[in-house]
Order: structure tokens, then C-alpha cells, then sequence
């Protein structure tokens, strides 16, 4: 195997795995303190959902109105949606 596919594949595998480290120490976290928590995959998937939809409609609904509209503040939008759905759920 050459050493740059590894590095790439590794590269890969951290960042898709991040977002599953995270929630494991959520997890663990919640565990500490005596509260079971089973639903944080659930929880990551519903914040994703609510991030993707939302910056998608924002954008759609703006170019719609205006095509030369400056977008770079939608993916915050998004992300803001996501924190809150996530803290919701």
C-alpha cells in the first residue's frame, strides 16, 4: 500500500469518526452522572438533518429573491438550527 492512500484513508476515517468520538463522550459523561442516555446517534442525525435543510431552504428562498445575494452567513444559520434541535431533542 503507498504510504500517501494511507495517509489519505486515515485522514478519512479520523474525520468521519469524529462526530462519533464526541457523542461516546457525551455518553460516558451522562453515564458519570447517572442518567442513561441511549439516544445521542439519534440526537447527531436530527441536528445534521435540521442543519442541511435549513441552510438549504435559507439559500433556496434567497437566491430566489435576490441571485446576486452574498450567502457566506448561511452555513452558520445552519449550524445554529443544528445546535438548537440537538439541544431540543
Amino acid at each position: 500500500m503507498d504510504l500517501a492512500l494511507f495517509i489519505t484513508l486515515f485522514g478519512s476515517a479520523l474525520r468521519a469518526t469524529t462526530p462519533l468520538l464526541f457523542a461516546a463522550l457525551g455518553g460516558l459523561f451522562s453515564e458519570r452522572s447517572g442518567v442513561v442516555n441511549i439516544a445521542l446517534e439519534g440526537i447527531i442525525l436530527f441536528g445534521a438533518l435540521a442543519a442541511a435543510v435549513t441552510s438549504e431552504r435559507i439559500e433556496f428562498f434567497i437566491l430566489a429573491s435576490n441571485p446576486d445575494a452574498n450567502l457566506a452567513w448561511v452555513p452558520w444559520v445552519g449550524v445554529l438550527a443544528g445546535i438548537v434541535v440537538g439541544g431540543l431533542t
